[in-house]
């Protein structure tokens, strides 16, 4: 790998001085050079996968997910990799403890004692707001264990996140910048736009449609706030 390594950096490094001269015949020649060390440097990273395989057909040969951790641990000051490492774990219990909490704070005031028990005491509260904690951390336990048989962690948070957070992001935009438009075109817009979202990405897993993901986003926001003023428009009219 490392003697793959130095050809394709060799080989980058003349392809370059070629693009400088604009030497035609050089650029192509030194482009295949390079696609030739990618095809290379692929096949060994397969071999190696393999080799992983056969001794534990149990582990994980994806090493996307260890870039950022193998990049700290290899190239940093020890004292550095412990300090990271704690921020790490530090600012993810932070942040899970703050979602859990959230989430179970907002299914208790928005949902049960909105629409289910709205006349009980402080005391029942207290304890349907644990049991709320309790319930969303086994989903946040499910989903974590689901997660890991995606390829890439991180490409399956954004791709999750891009469910939502354009709808969301849509919500706040029309909150921000269009005040006169009233909450029930909003909540109809909100589910059109989440709709099409999940709709876009069905039809992009099947091949029907090319769109990236993180295009979600945009499309999530831009729909909630077309659609939002159109039926504003409409209902005032009516």
């Amino acid at each position: 790998h490392q003697e793959i390594y130095q050809i394709k950096e060799l080989a980058s490094a003349d392809l370059i001085q070629s693009l400088k001269t604009g030497d035609e015949q050089r650029i192509a020649s030194d482009k295949l050079r390079v696609q030739d060390a990618l095809a290379a440097d692929l096949a060994k990273r397969s071999e190696a996968k393999q080799l992983i395989m056969q001794a534990d057909d149990k582990n994980d040969d994806e090493d996307a997910d260890y870039v950022f951790i193998h990049f700290v641990t290899r190239n940093l000051p020890i004292g550095l990799v412990g300090l990271l490492l704690a921020v790490i774990f530090s600012a993810a219990m932070s942040s899970t403890a703050s979602e859990i909490n959230a989430l179970a704070t907002t299914t208790l005031v928005d949902i049960y004692k909105r629409n289910i028990r709205s006349s009980e005491d402080d005391a029942h509260y207290l304890k349907m707001s644990k049991a709320f904690t309790i319930m969303w951390g086994v989903i946040a336990l499910i989903f974590a264990s689901t997660a890991s048989l995606f390829e890439n962690l991180i490409e399956a948070v954004n791709i999750i996140g891009s469910l939502f957070y354009g709808t969301i992001l849509g919500i706040f935009m029309v909150a921000f910048f269009m005040k006169r438009v009233r909450p029930i075109p909003v909540l109809i817009a909100a589910i059109i736009a989440e709709v099409v979202v999940i709709t876009t990405i069905t039809l992009s897993e099947l091949g029907i449609l090319n769109i990236a993901y993180l295009w979600l986003n945009f499309i999530g926001c831009a729909l909630v706030m077309l659609i939002a003023q159109i039926l504003h428009t409409l209902l005032d009219q009516e």
